[in-house]
């Protein structure tokens, strides 16, 4: 999967905009969670490899995220990681 699949030229992302836009798309989960009806947590994970790729550390940081179970947990492996 790619999340820049429509782009006209397939930019190169840095490390940090991947986790940027990781960071995006919990916050929409959470939006869509509250807004318009509870979703599970697990499928969310299946979206880490896209964005955690590619740098020193993202298969350990991976590995971590994988054991999470909420978006605030993600987001606290996520600060751990920027620290």
């Amino acid at each position: 999967m790619n999340p820049f699949a429509f782009a006209k030229v397939q930019p190169e992302k840095t490390s940090a905009q991947l986790l940027e836009l990781l960071n995006y798309q919990l916050d929409l989960f959470d939006k869509y969670n509250k807004e318009l009806e509870p979703r599970k947590f697990d499928p969310l994970k299946r979206y880490f490899k896209i964005y955690v790729r590619d740098f020193a550390g993202a298969s350990e940081l991976r590995e971590k995220l994988m054991h999470t179970k909420t978006t605030t947990e993600v987001r606290e492996v996520l600060k751990s990681h920027d620290s």
